[in-house]
């Protein structure tokens, strides 16, 4: 956990920033802050919570799930 948290140690947070969460081939999380990597760390438990959070049974925003699911299905009709 330290090591994701200091991915963010200098960032000054301000409306409309961008924050990017990418699994990799290689089970690295990968962060990207408007654009440019941030980071990766290889744990594929972080993977899965992290992923858990916003696409699980509960997550913290069920619109943002929603929207998630309904563009992955419209990307996967074209």
């Amino acid at each position: 956990m330290a090591k994701f948290k200091s991915q963010f140690d200098d960032v000054v947070f301000r409306k409309g920033m961008e924050i990017v969460f990418v699994q990799d081939g290689h089970q690295n999380l990968v962060t990207k802050i408007d654009g440019a990597q941030r980071g990766a760390i290889s744990s594929p438990s972080l993977c899965r919570s992290l992923f858990d959070i916003y696409l699980g049974q509960d997550p913290v925003s069920p619109d943002a799930k929603r929207t998630f699911g309904s563009n992955l299905a419209t990307s996967l009709k074209k």
